[in-house]
């Protein structure tokens, strides 16, 4: 894989935006300062020198942050921001430019584990060294600072080093190359314990292992704070690197191109022609060393075909690297060359097309900008054409172009096509291709361009938004990073969190009557909690279905029109009803974020009320629930009447007669059996 493509992440499969973050002034300019072609909007021509370039590890990016005033090396300080919200966590001050992360595997009898993270910057040391020991120790050449990633606190330097060409190895060390043409003698260290003196006679090369160099060869990380450690500590092996081939010099020297899988492939930089240096046609010398021990295994010309007499160096060709392979590629010519990077054997070799044999758009003539990922050597050029080839064989596995894939551009570029950059703006995961359009050599900055996400299956449209993203389209945990050079903003795209409600009347419900179930289904990343986000839309920016998301976005977040065909997402609506039974009563779509159902209780009693919001390429799903009392109209109702067997005024006085009467006789009766006894 190439830093281009991260393999291990998920793939944004919609213009959702998470976040914007202000990374610099941005926008059109007004008064004195704006009004023309070339200084209407804020500067956003970085081509040259970047401002953005992340690097992302725990859920948290970390990038340089560079004043307007300040060159590609001098930035105001690196940030490190929560990968999931925009929030900045904390700020590195510091002038040095932020060269990568590392975290390393540790194993060891007492420990074991992932180690880090860290940063690594390069350039002066740290200030705060009151008593003077790291600056006494430093010199002209390149210096390394390790930071702790998690807070930003400095650990330690590496000194009296240079800048290196970096891999990680199998345990996420982190692994360097650089090129010393001095010769003499240098102590290496192939094992912790281990060293030996080597001498050389010219250039050579050398591979430092930083994890040695900052001291931890030992059974235990600890790293010691507020230290200094020598480079040299930490090389493992230094071998000479042939200075001609079949007799011939190689002139200019050698000069390291890339680490390609366990291979680094090194180059003189100069295509020559049979006999004589210059820059005509025939041959570039090529040198691949084993990463891992140095061994050399090759060192060669590669004659490129007959129909390469057009072969500029530069401006005219370019190079991949990726799978094992080399890619070489001929603008003019329209031709590529593959060769496998342990052998320098030819494995294949292939021509670009347009559509049906026809030739590319010529300005394709200016750069063809390859990538390489999961398999694929993608290719993309200043003429909008895009082709998918395979990157072991050479086949091609799909061809489109800008227009076919967003329509004529009119006249809103100079080209009469959307270019696509010529600069690394690319990112990549193993199924889609981030390509962004766009060009600032020919003021205005151009209205309309986008950010490409094409599937890298058949090179088809997955979905694009209005954006010039220059430099550093980043990808990782499902999160894919650019920045928009309309607004000087940091974009996240990505899937969101949703919030759904719901709302059922709560009297005169019965099994007779229709009621209406309402409720929303709203976006609550957080950027639609930015202040002029939210005042926008005070009930909440709504959700929307994955067709009408770009769209949508670009009017929440990029002032756009609200475009009148948005479509909404779709809500169903469940029950559990008085005898525990879970059941669906019907589903419906969102409109503007509101959705409704009516429906009529079906029995009588208790109802739990549900409404599910399964989400979709742009939101993760949400639910909410409520409840009811519904009853039964047709039920038999206790009825009213006029109560019997109650007697009237007459007839208590008759019944008062009676009793006395009959209380009388019985005196009378206990009186004679008295009477008698005696």
């Amino acid at each position: 894989q190439t830093s281009f493509c991260n393999p291990y992440t998920e793939s944004v499969l919609s213009g959702h935006v998470l976040w914007t973050k202000v990374w610099a002034s941005g926008g059109v300019v007004g008064g004195d300062a704006g009004g023309t072609q070339e200084t209407g909007h804020y500067w956003s021509t970085r081509q040259y020198q970047p401002q953005y370039a992340p690097v992302i590890m725990n859920g948290i990016m970390y990038s340089q942050q560079f004043d307007v005033s300040m060159g590609a090396n001098m930035g105001s300080g690196i940030q490190a921001v929560n990968l999931f919200s925009g929030e900045t966590i904390y700020t590195i001050n510091t002038t040095n430019p932020l060269r990568c992360g590392m975290t390393t595997r540790y194993g060891h009898i007492n420990q074991y584990g992932a180690i880090g993270p860290f940063l690594w910057t390069t350039g002066t040391l740290p200030a705060g060294d009151t008593g003077g020991t790291l600056l006494n120790q430093q010199n002209s050449t390149t210096q390394w600072n390790m930071y702790n990633a998690l807070n930003g606190q400095y650990i330690l330097s590496v000194v009296n080093g240079s800048s290196l060409n970096l891999r990680p190895d199998e345990n996420g060390n982190l692994i360097g190359y650089f090129i010393n043409n001095t010769a003499g003698t240098e102590t290496v260290y192939p094992a912790p314990g281990q060293s030996k003196v080597v001498t050389t006679t010219g250039p050579h090369l050398s591979m430092v292992n930083m994890t040695m160099a900052i001291g931890q060869t030992g059974g235990s990380w600890q790293a010691p704070r507020n230290t200094v450690r020598q480079m040299s500590t930490g090389i493992m092996w230094t071998v000479e690197l042939p200075n001609n081939i079949s007799g011939i010099p190689i002139n200019p020297g050698l000069y390291i191109n890339a680490i390609v899988g366990d291979a680094v492939v090194m180059t003189s930089g100069m295509v020559h022609s049979q006999g004589a240096g210059g820059e005509t046609a025939g041959w570039n010398v090529y040198c691949s060393i084993d990463a891992n021990t140095g061994e050399l295994l090759w060192a060669k010309n590669l004659t490129y075909t007959d129909g390469w007499n057009s072969f500029l160096p530069y401006t005219r060709t370019s190079t991949a690297y990726g799978e094992g392979i080399i890619y070489n590629m001929n603008d003019v010519n329209y031709a590529i060359e593959a060769f496998d990077a342990r052998t320098g054997k030819k494995v294949w070799t292939n021509t670009f097309t347009g559509d049906n044999g026809a030739a590319p758009n010529s300005y394709d003539l200016f750069s063809l900008k390859p990538y390489v990922a999961n398999g694929l050597l993608v290719t993309e050029g200043l003429g909008g054409d895009i082709w998918g080839h395979n990157a072991t064989n050479g086949n091609l596995v799909w061809y489109t172009n800008t227009t076919k894939l967003i329509g004529d551009p009119g006249i809103e570029t100079p080209y009469g096509i959307w270019p696509l950059w010529v600069f690394n703006c690319a990112g990549f995961t193993n199924d889609v291709g981030y390509l962004p359009i766009g060009h600032e050599y020919n003021p205005p900055l151009f209205h309309g361009a986008q950010m490409l996400a094409v599937n890298l299956t058949d090179g088809s449209l997955i979905w694009h938004e209005l954006g010039t993203y220059t430099r550093s389209t980043a990808i990782a945990y499902g999160i894919m990073l650019s920045m928009n050079a309309y607004d000087n903003q940091i974009y996240a795209f990505g899937k969101g969190p949703s919030k759904t409600t719901i709302s059922v009347p709560q009297v005169g419900i019965s099994t007779s009557t229709p009621i209406t179930i309402t409720g929303r289904v709203t976006d609550i990343a957080d950027g639609s909690m930015r202040h002029d986000v939210a005042a926008n839309f005070p009930n909440g920016v709504p959700c929307v279905s994955d067709e009408s998301q770009s769209k949508f976005m670009e009017h929440v977040y990029q002032q756009q029109p609200k475009p009148s065909d948005t479509t909404g997402v779709k809500v169903t609506l469940n029950v559990v009803d008085g005898n525990g039974n879970y059941r669906s009563i019907g589903s419906t779509t969102t409109f503007d974020g509101t959705y409704a159902l009516v429906w009529t209780p079906d029995i009588d009693g208790p109802f739990h009320v549900i409404a599910n919001f399964e989400g979709t390429n742009s939101y993760y799903p949400s639910s909410a629930t409520t409840y009811l009392y519904a009853s039964d109209p047709a039920a038999p109702a206790p009825t009213t009447s006029d109560p019997t067997g109650l007697v009237t005024s007459a007839d208590l006085l008759t019944y008062l007669s009676v009793g006395v009467i009959a209380i009388i006789i019985a005196i009378a009766i206990v009186g004679l059996l008295i009477l008698k006894k005696k």
